[in-house]
């Protein structure tokens, strides 16, 4: 036992995954020991969210609708929450971000996938027959390249990322072995990569994988019997990971839809398209300055594209030395490996995609579906990374057998170049910072000489036929402490999110602008031009119902469409509104000409859908306290108010709201929640029409007598996409088991007949 255990210990793959432990530890050693924190978006949306649906799911309920921010929107819809990756639920029921400590153990889930990025990319490496030290530098160049490690607090990006590579090895193997359980483990991960919530991700990392498939498919088999039999099964386990994806699937895009990103112009949709003197960044990638966290003292503040945001979304530094050794691999080895030739490919087309506006192939891809209705082309640099570190593997193999004396000068020629590039950054004579700049750029750029020189004598030694195993794990530390200097300080934030909420919304304030249902349910409004009062996804973490809220998908009717920015807010029931006081200071006011919750007309203007915003933005006689616009005839005549007539919420839950209504004559019933398809209303226990009234809310029509009025969020899309997943876990699983129980009846039958 003792000596099957040593063996274990010793075996490849536990050296690998203690060495990506060394690795993911060293890189987020200060927020693995409760010093440093996640920031932007991750204090913006993705904790937040999170709290939400832990809170949600702990009281027993799937969190599909979301009230507190923009007066209402979807949230099990929105792609971004992340609801259904497999890790999350399992964290959201099990520990929650809404609990003690719940930030710090929401940062190490992020941080475990950086672990999860090397050993799928180990994997990949080795499947595709390179040596496990240069498996180890793919991985490690791979896992902590800027698309990744600028990434963490977008973590749905690095998600993607960390199952690609174990996704495109399945797809290898379903295209050149004749193993029918590779697509339905490839759909089982590819399903749970998609769903981790990054639809322009998905996007891109499926392009990649259908580019591999057909290459892979026409050079790795010999026939064409064989070429569409091999794609084929590609194509099946892209079909099956999409099909796992179908419960997030069919609702998002539903949701994308009602959207304001159901549309793209050419030039919203090229915002931040990767611009030609930024690819001196594979080099040195603080050429054009960093973003720090606030709070952070940055010598060098990020100047290349005007906005900071684009910094983390235009980066893909993978390493100086994984660039040389990738520069070599690709002009040496083009002619002798296949594999080369993939991987260059798919370096040249991320590289042209990523220009954008700036190239030529993001203007024809554009016009194709879903490519124009995403932002940032430069995202898709995270190809160049994975196909660059892969390439960087493959050299530092090919280095270590016999070479010509062009290969050897060519390598000379590949650490000259770099290091020309380098000097013309250091130097100011490839990049023009303001002057307060430039000798920390200039400083940092010189930097990347220890880096460039170490890997450059490793390969040195490794062309002199210097072949110890300690050379790639030289390399492969080389290229980590690279990546670490150039992206760990990006994730060092100061404050833990959740003292930041604390702080935002004391809790005298917190007890005010709480609604207390059903007595008590209004709304909230907590930004000027001037000021925001609240963190912008407050309502998310503290149930405050907020008219204002953080999030990229937003619908395309949340307003009303008055032109008075008092009546939109009246129409929304907002009872409380940052405003200066008599003394000119910032406090929340009250509003008493809010309009309750819901109210009872018995008038209504029936107005064309196209219509409806020029007409409610013209007429500001128009009285929505008597009267309603709606999109479409009432099935009978409204009749007369009297002072009888009223309607109260009985029940309010962010899925389920009831109301009781008493009404001498017919009426409507308007309803201050926003529209949405997934809303269906019901009178006294039978399904009646919703009526999308006054633009962008609910409205419900009331026989005389008294009703109980319920509305339910019952998404049929939801219930189609529950179907394809459910039905594409059960293939996944059929395939998996037919594979195995095969393989045990050709066992048998050679046990049974040896010869």
């Amino acid at each position: 036992m003792a000596l099957k255990g040593w063996k274990i210990l010793r075996s490849e793959y536990t050296i690998a995954a203690i060495a990506f432990l060394a690795t993911t530890f060293l890189f987020f050693r200060p927020h693995i020991l409760g010093k440093a924190y996640f920031w932007d978006d991750f204090t913006e949306q993705v904790y937040p969210n999170r709290v939400y649906a832990g809170r949600m799911l702990e009281s027993g309920a799937l969190p599909q609708w979301n009230p507190y921010s923009f007066c209402g929107m979807p949230f099990q819809a929105d792609v971004q929450t992340a609801l259904y990756y497999p890790p999350y639920l399992l964290f959201d029921r099990l520990i929650g971000a809404h609990r003690t400590n719940g930030v710090y153990w929401l940062q190490l889930l992020i941080i475990a996938h950086f672990f999860l990025a090397q050993l799928t990319m180990y994997l990949l490496a080795r499947q595709l027959g390179l040596t496990p030290s240069a498996s180890g530098i793919a991985a490690i160049g791979y896992a902590f390249a800027a698309p990744l490690a600028l990434h963490t607090h977008h973590p749905m990006f690095i998600e993607h990322l960390a199952w690609l590579p174990l996704v495109v090895l399945f797809l290898r193997r379903a295209i050149v072995t004749s193993s029918i359980a590779a697509i339905g483990w490839g759909g089982l991960v590819g399903g749970m990569m998609l769903l981790s919530g990054a639809p322009q991700m998905s996007l891109y990392a499926l392009s990649l994988c259908m580019i591999v498939s057909l290459w892979w498919a026409l050079s790795e088999r010999d026939t064409w019997r064989g070429r569409l039999g091999g794609l084929g099964k590609a194509v099946a386990l892209i079909v099956l990971a999409v099909g796992v994806y179908g419960i997030q699937y069919f609702p998002s895009r539903e949701l994308a839809e009602q959207s304001e990103r159901a549309s793209l112009s050419y030039e919203q949709a090229t915002e931040g398209s990767l611009a030609p003197e930024q690819l001196l960044t594979a080099l040195t990638p603080k050429a054009f300055g960093v973003a720090l966290p606030p709070g952070v003292s940055n010598p060098m503040p990020y100047y290349g594209s005007g906005q900071s945001y684009l910094y983390w979304d235009t980066a893909f530094y993978f390493g100086i030395g994984i660039v040389a050794l990738a520069l070599w691999t690709a002009v040496c080895c083009w002619r002798e490996s296949r594999l080369v030739k993939l991987l260059v490919t798919v370096a040249m087309l991320a590289v042209l995609f990523a220009l954008g506006s700036n190239g030529f192939l993001y203007p024809l891809l554009y016009k194709l579906p879903l490519f124009g209705q995403v932002r940032i082309p430069a995202r898709m640099m995270f190809a160049a990374a994975f196909a660059g570190t892969l390439l960087a593997a493959y050299g530092w193999d090919r280095m270590a057998r016999s070479i010509s004396p062009a290969m050897f000068r060519t390598w000379l020629g590949v650490i000259a170049c770099c290091a020309l590039i380098v000097v013309g950054v250091a130097s100011g004579a490839l990049v023009n910072p303001p002057e307060r700049m430039v000798q920390a750029i200039s400083a940092s750029a010189w930097g990347q000489f220890v880096f460039l020189g170490l890997v450059a004598t490793a390969a040195l030694l490794r062309l002199r036929r210097v072949h110890s195993g300690w050379l790639g794990a030289a390399v492969a530390a080389i290229v980590f402490f690279d990546l670490q200097s150039a992206h760990a300080a990006f994730s060092q934030g100061r404050t833990n999110p959740a003292d930041e909420y604390r702080a935002a919304l004391p809790e005298e304030l917190r007890q005010v602008l709480l609604p207390r249902p059903p007595e008590r349910v209004f709304r909230v409004s907590m930004r000027q031009p001037e000021i925001i009062a609240l963190k912008r996804n407050q309502g998310l973490v503290d149930g405050v119902m907020l008219f204002e809220g953080y999030n990229q998908l937003l619908l395309k009717r949340r307003h009303p469409a008055v032109a008075s920015p008092e009546r939109v807010a009246d129409l929304l029931s907002i009872r409380w509104a940052i405003a200066r006081d008599s003394l000119g200071r910032w406090a929340f006011r009250q509003r008493p000409t809010a309009f309750p919750m819901a109210w009872l007309v018995h008038n209504v203007r029936v107005v064309e859908p196209a219509r409806v915003a020029e007409v409610m933005r013209s007429d500001s006689a128009f009285d929505y306290r008597s009267a309603a616009i709606v999109e479409e005839e009432l099935p009978y005549p409204l009749g007369t108010n009297t002072e009888r007539d009223s309607i109260g919420i009985v029940q309010y839950t962010p899925d389920r709201v009831r109301y009781y209504v008493r009404c001498s004559s017919a009426a409507l019933a308007v309803l201050s929640e926003i529209f949405y398809p997934a809303w269906n209303a019901y009178v006294d226990g039978e399904r009646v029409p919703l009526y999308r009234t006054n633009y962008c809310l609910r409205g419900v029509f009331l026989p005389p007598g008294e009703h109980h009025l319920e509305l339910r969020y019952e998404s049929a899309t939801f219930a189609t996409g529950s179907l394809v997943t459910a039905a594409s876990l059960a293939t996944a699983a059929a395939l998996v088991l037919g594979d195995l129980l095969r393989k045990i009846q050709r066992r048998r039958t050679k046990q049974m007949n040896p010869s």
